[in-house]
């Protein structure tokens, strides 16, 4: 029986952490999205707080791949 309950309980556990911490992630990004509408709705000016992605960098061929 001690078995069969660690066979259920373990990704019981395992299971509520991960919704857990999607939930925790989803908290943030709209905690950031109303601060940010806050701020722009009071200054009128976009107040970035590093929410947004950054820009990837431009990739150079390489010189192998221009012949």
């Amino acid at each position: 029986m001690t078995a069969i309950g660690l066979f259920v309980a373990v990704p019981a556990v395992l299971g509520y952490n991960v919704l857990l911490r999607r939930n925790k992630n989803l908290q943030e990004a709209v905690s950031h999205f109303t601060h940010e509408l806050h701020a722009y709705l009071i200054s009128g000016a976009k107040m970035g707080l590093g929410m947004e992605k950054a820009p990837s960098p431009a990739v150079k061929p390489s010189p192998a791949a221009a012949r």
